[in-house]
C-alpha cells in the first residue's frame, strides 16, 4: 500500500505552499532519526495514512503554516514522537490513535481544534498515561475559540479527572464547542452536562450524527471515525472483547443503567446562546437531550437545524422534529428554531 517513497529534500522545499501527502513513507531521516518538516512558505499540510512508525521523531516545524491536518487509520505512527512547533498555526484537524509521545508548543495564535484520537487495542493504555498524553496536547491548544471532539473523546476526558479539574484554565478561551459521532443516545447527557459545568462561557453547542456501521455476529453499534474500518476487520469476539475494554474507560452503555444515573439536576447554562444540529435521527434519546439542555439554557436565541442532501429530502421528518422542540418548556422566553 505505501510504495510512494517521501523524497528527503521535500522536506525543505522552499517553494510550496500547500502539500498533501497520502499513504506516503517518510525518508529515514537524520542519525537520530528525526525528521523535520521546515518548508520556509508552506501554509497548509495535509497528512493522510503515512508511515513514520520507523521515525524516532517527526518534528512540524513550517515557520508559516496556518492549516495541520494530520489522519492515520491505520496505525501507521508506531511510537514515533510528533512535535508540532509551528507559531502561525490557526487551524489543526487530529484523526487516529494517540502518538506515544506528542510535544505541542504553546500556539497561540490556534483559533480552532478538531480531535478524534482512539486507541484501537482494546483500551490496553493505562488511564494515567493517556492522561498526560492528552494534557500535553491540550496545554498547546490552549488559546483556541473552536474545537470539535468525537462523542467518545468527550466522554474520555470526562473520566480523567485530573484533566477536567484543569480544564476551565487551559481551554479558558473557548466559545464554540461541536460534537461528532455518536452523540445521540442517553449516555451522552453526563458528559455534555459535566463538560458545559467545566467551561460555562461556551456560547455554541453544535451536533453532527454521522457514521453507522454494522458489524458481524448482529454487532449493531455505531463507532468514531477510523474505529469503524478497524472493527470490521475484527472477528465477532474480538469485537466484542473491545466494547467490553471500551466500557470500562467510557462507562455503561447500557440505556436502562444510564437512565439510573444522578443527572446534575441544579446546573444552569448562562451563555449558550445557540445550538446546531446536523442529521439528526428524529429519536427519543435526541428529544430527551434536547430537553434537558433547553430547560437549562436561560440565555438561548437559536436552535439551527441543518441536514445532508440525502436527508433534506425527509423534509417532513425534520418539520416534525422541529414541532416536538418547539412544544419542549425552553428556560429562555426568546428561541427561535431554524430549519436549513
Amino acid at each position: 500500500m505505501y510504495d510512494i517513497q517521501m523524497p528527503s529534500l521535500m522536506c525543505n522545499a522552499g517553494m510550496i505552499r500547500s502539500l498533501e501527502l497520502i499513504s506516503v513513507k517518510f525518508p529515514y531521516g537524520n542519525d537520530d532519526g528525526e525528521v523535520i518538516l521546515n518548508c520556509g512558505v508552506l501554509k497548509n499540510l495535509v497528512l493522510i495514512n503515512c508511515i513514520i512508525s520507523h521515525l524516532y521523531m517527526v518534528t512540524i516545524s513550517p515557520p508559516v503554516l496556518e492549516n495541520l491536518e494530520f489522519r492515520d487509520e491505520f496505525d501507521g505512527v508506531g511510537y514515533c514522537k510528533v512535535k508540532i512547533c509551528t507559531p502561525s498555526l490557526k487551524s489543526v484537524k487530529y484523526i487516529g490513535p494517540m502518538f506515544d509521545d506528542i510535544f505541542v508548543e504553546k500556539l497561540s495564535s490556534l483559533e480552532s481544534a478538531d480531535l478524534d484520537v482512539y486507541r484501537i487495542r482494546y483500551y490496553a493504555i493505562k488511564k494515567e498515561m493517556y492522561s498526560q498524553r492528552l494534557m500535553n496536547v491540550l496545554t498547546g491548544i490552549y488559546n483556541i475559540r473552536t474545537i470539535t471532539l468525537s462523542m467518545s473523546l468527550l466522554k474520555t476526558l470526562t473520566k480523567l479527572p485530573e484533566i477536567m479539574e484543569k480544564l476551565p484554565n487551559l481551554l479558558h478561551n473557548l466559545k464554540c464547542m461541536n460534537l461528532t459521532n455518536q452523540w445521540d443516545d442517553d449516555t451522552c447527557i453526563c458528559p455534555v452536562a459535566s463538560i458545559l459545568e467545566r467551561l460555562p462561557h461556551i456560547e455554541s453547542l453544535g451536533w453532527e450524527r454521522t457514521k453507522t456501521r454494522q458489524f458481524e455476529g448482529d454487532l449493531s453499534k455505531r463507532h468514531d471515525s477510523c474505529i469503524c474500518a478497524a472493527l470490521e476487520k475484527l472477528p465477532p469476539d474480538q469485537a466484542l472483547l473491545w466494547e467490553r475494554k471500551k466500557a470500562t474507560w467510557l462507562g455503561s452503555t447500557n440505556a436502562s443503567e444510564i437512565s439510573r444515573e444522578a443527572l446534575p439536576k441544579q446546573c444552569v447554562f448562562h451563555c449558550l446562546k445557540t445550538f446546531k444540529i446536523r442529521n439528526p435521527r428524529v429519536s427519543d434519546s435526541e428529544i430527551k437531550i434536547m430537553e434537558f439542555l433547553l430547560k437549562r439554557a436561560i440565555s438561548l436565541k437559536e436552535i439551527i437545524i441543518s441536514s445532508t442532501e440525502e436527508q433534506s429530502r425527509d423534509e417532513r421528518m425534520l418539520a416534525g422534529f422541529c414541532e416536538q422542540l418547539s412544544k419542549i418548556p425552553h428556560a429562555s422566553s426568546s428561541v427561535l428554531i431554524h430549519l436549513h
